[in-house]
């Protein structure tokens, strides 16, 4: 990356995408600071390419894997939701990067901002990329469950609660059995 930075500068005429390349050399090598700073720079630039808006926020995710902590957060949202407006001009070639954006999306406002409305219209947006996509359909399937009582755990598995137990329960059976419940 230092090298991309040193060949762009002593160039006669720079190359305007320069800094997106150099900022991909950053991400690539986990300099994620680095490479929102060149992903920002490209995005003066050209502000209706999809990759700067895309890259800038997978490079916010990975300095905030929590999806909470600010700037890092909005970058995210931003930048996948550019990256959702412009994918749509071209839905074969930036299905990989729409989809993507469509699974952060949900998981952000589902997870952190605990709107299941937006992440169920974010999942509906990638699915009009992909519609056969597994991992969108699964995720839609479990954010339009029906909220409804949870269910027993009825194996044996042991450290899992089986569900409750009455007191009486423990009382009866233990008089049945001769034996002393402890309480």
């Amino acid at each position: 990356a230092e090298m991309r930075m040193v060949q762009s500068t002593n160039k006669k005429t720079p190359n305007l995408s320069d800094p997106f390349f150099t900022g991909l050399a950053f991400y690539q090598g986990s300099d994620y600071r680095r490479a929102d700073s060149m992903f920002k720079l490209y995005i003066r630039s050209f502000p209706d390419s999809l990759y700067g808006h895309y890259y800038d926020a997978r490079a916010n995710l990975a300095l905030d894997t929590t999806l909470s902590v600010e700037p890092y957060l909005t970058n995210m949202i931003n930048g996948f939701k550019r990256t959702l407006e412009i994918a749509v001009t071209n839905k074969v070639k930036f299905k990989t990067q729409a989809v993507a954006s469509s699974q952060f999306l949900a998981a952000i406002y589902n997870n952190t901002k605990k709107n299941k409305d937006s992440a169920i219209y974010f999942l509906t947006k990638g699915l009009e990329f992909d519609p056969e996509n597994p991992s969108l359909k699964e995720f839609m399937n479990q954010l339009q469950k029906p909220a409804g009582k949870p269910t027993k755990n009825t194996s044996n598995t042991p450290g899992k609660p089986t569900g409750a137990i009455k007191p009486s329960a423990i009382k009866s059976s233990a008089v049945k059995n001769k034996s002393t419940a402890v309480a």
